[in-house]
């Protein structure tokens, strides 16, 4: 064999070596957590980079939980909503946080069918909110993610990209160095705290991540450019309520014990509503839900109403006070920002939903109302008087949001049809 030939074979073996030595090393680092066989610290213990792939590590992830009680919403359930409180009781084996960032109520029905496919389920508590149902958005739900999950060899192809390829050295390092926060998802599906205590490290302090946080619902989160509209049933008929709908009838045919709760989003997180023109529209939101469960209960009237718990409203938690906006250290009870409360009030909120009483703490009063038909235009003009009394102690805090508004008015937010 002559030199150059020796040569080539060299060239040609070294490429293939590489290229299998590619996916192994992604699959080894796993920077997505989505194979999860093993972790080894100072490795690929660390992985920080599962933030942007949240969802498809929860949808490939199901099928190794296999819960039989689970937590569904958006972020903001998936950051306060704690798998280990006592209220689940000893009936249930294993109970896994599967909200997920941004959650379309469509993607929570996709989510639900998906887990009770893998096993029966006792109990189901969603946290919704009302971008959730916004008939207009584009559905985030990733179809290409769960056919990823779904195809074994699709699923390999996750492991040649060089998106995660790019992901697994900067893994590499982190996890050399233990660098960064962690890991971005908790083992029981909740988001690590350490991750928000980051980006509000990063941000300067709680008083400017309320501000980011809010100018961003002001700029995407209820009506992305160029939409000008909001709502819950389009000119074709279709209503996103049916996909709750579809929910609440599978509960009622395998008798799934179903608790619902309006996510309890700090009293500027409802000035962010109110300035872009939607508050109306939250309070025919909250209407159309009881209505709903109203129409469910008179189908079913030998069993228990499925409970809706309201904690959207102003009250002692919701109304906490921010510090001022250069405190960089201060660090707030309830809230992270107006949008994500802290699990001490995501335990409040379970402590609600199956009527538990820790001797440990108390739940405020005022916080949280069991609604139904018979109440619901009471209490929601009961929300409206708060919001008076709000407006009276809080002036400060609602002319900077409306400031935020005007600055982001003109070039980000529509007005509203």
């Amino acid at each position: 064999m002559n030199m150059h030939k020796r040569w080539f074979l060299s060239v040609i073996g070294l490429t293939l070596l590489l290229l299998l030595l590619w996916p192994i090393v992604n699959f080894v680092i796993d920077p997505w957590g989505l194979n999860n066989l093993f972790r080894i610290p100072h490795v690929n213990s660390i992985k920080s980079k599962m933030e942007g792939h949240a969802k498809l590590y929860k949808i490939c992830a199901e099928k190794i939980i296999y819960p039989d009680a689970i937590i569904l919403g958006s972020s903001r359930t998936q950051q306060g909503i704690s798998t280990y409180h006592p209220g689940w009781g000893t009936s249930v084996d294993t109970v896994y946080n599967f909200a997920v960032d941004s959650a379309s109520i469509h993607e929570i029905s996709v989510l639900f069918h998906r887990a009770l496919a893998l096993r029966p389920l006792k109990k189901v508590v969603i946290g919704l909110d009302m971008f959730s149902f916004d008939v207009y958005r584009d559905d985030p739900i990733d179809l290409e993610a769960l056919a990823a999950c779904d195809d074994r060899i699709k699923y390999l192809k996750l492991f040649l990209t060089e998106e995660m390829t790019k992901d697994s050295y900067s893994s590499i390092a982190q996890n050399i160095y233990s660098q960064g926060p962690g890991t971005y998802i908790l083992p029981n599906g909740q988001t690590n705290p350490l991750f928000i205590a980051d980006g509000l490290r990063r941000a300067g302090g709680h008083h400017k991540f309320f501000l980011l946080n809010e100018r961003a619902y002001m700029k995407t989160g209820y009506l992305p450019p160029p939409r000008t509209q909001f709502g819950f049933h389009d000119a074709g008929g279709h209503s996103t309520m049916n996909d709750l709908k579809e929910i609440i009838k599978t509960v009622r045919r395998d008798n799934i014990d179903l608790r619902l709760f309006i996510s309890p989003v700090h009293a500027r997180q409802l000035e962010v509503i109110r300035v872009l023109g939607l508050w109306q529209t939250f309070e025919q939101w909250k209407r159309e839900l009881v209505e709903l469960l109203a129409e469910d209960a008179a189908a079913h009237p030998s069993q228990l109403p499925i409970p809706l718990w309201d904690f959207g409203g102003y009250n002692s938690l919701t109304a906490e006070n921010l510090p001022s906006l250069d405190d960089k250290t201060t660090p707030m009870r309830w809230y992270w920002e107006s949008s994500h409360y802290k699990q001490a009030v995501g335990d409040f909120v379970l402590d609600r939903l199956f009527d538990y009483k820790s001797p440990d703490r108390h739940v405020p009063d005022d916080f949280g109302a069991l609604i139904n038909q018979k109440n619901v235009d009471a209490h929601l003009m009961r929300i409206r008087r708060e919001y008076e009394r709000y407006r009276a102690t809080h002036g400060a805090d609602i002319a900077e949001v409306e400031e935020s508004y005007e600055q982001t008015r003109k070039d980000f937010v529509p007005a509203v049809k």
